[in-house]
């Protein structure tokens, strides 16, 4: 399912995605209240997501998602860099944040890597990840520790290798 209020944007997305044989695109929703209701009755295999909409953002529709639909993947795709927008839609339990500037055979190896059960980030984001969870090691931050100690060590390692720029399949 593919979620963005700019009409343009999303269908051209869904023209692209079309072309590969392995993609079929289950539906669209042009907000995030139509997300959540396409996500709960369709049941997609991944749902990529705007941050930001009019009536509800991808971040409340994505946690509402996740909520009815505990495993199904969320990749964020939007223009926001910024670290709130971030970590919002990770707590929210995206598992992929992608800019819009994505290269489409990137995007569609980001897909493929969701719908395998994997996670899928920029490297520069992935970088700034990394960063805050420095800090968190450092106790910089309150309740920082016990955050830490959810992450198992395999989690570490792929958060350090992603932020060093190496690709999913890498």
């Amino acid at each position: 399912v593919v979620v963005d209020d700019n009409v343009l944007f999303r269908e051209g997305l869904v023209a692209l995605l079309k072309q590969y044989p392995d993609v079929m695109i289950a539906g669209q929703a042009a907000s995030g209240r139509e997300a959540v209701r396409k996500a709960t009755l369709v049941r997609p295999d991944v749902v990529l997501m705007d941050i930001s909409m009019s009536d509800m953002g991808g971040v409340e529709a994505t946690k509402q998602i996740h909520q009815e639909v505990p495993h199904l993947p969320i990749a964020m795709l939007t223009v926001s860099e910024q670290d709130d927008d971030l970590f919002a839609a990770i707590r929210a339990g995206a598992r992929g944040y992608l800019l819009k500037t994505v290269a489409i055979e990137h995007l569609h190896e980001a897909l493929q890597t969701l719908y395998a059960g994997g996670t899928t980030i920029t490297p520069h984001l992935a970088r700034r990840l990394l960063e805050e969870f420095n800090r968190l090691m450092v106790g910089k931050r309150p309740g920082g520790e016990e955050e830490v100690a959810k992450l198992t060590a395999r989690e570490r390692e792929v958060l350090e290798l992603v932020a060093k720029g190496q690709s999913n399949q890498e």
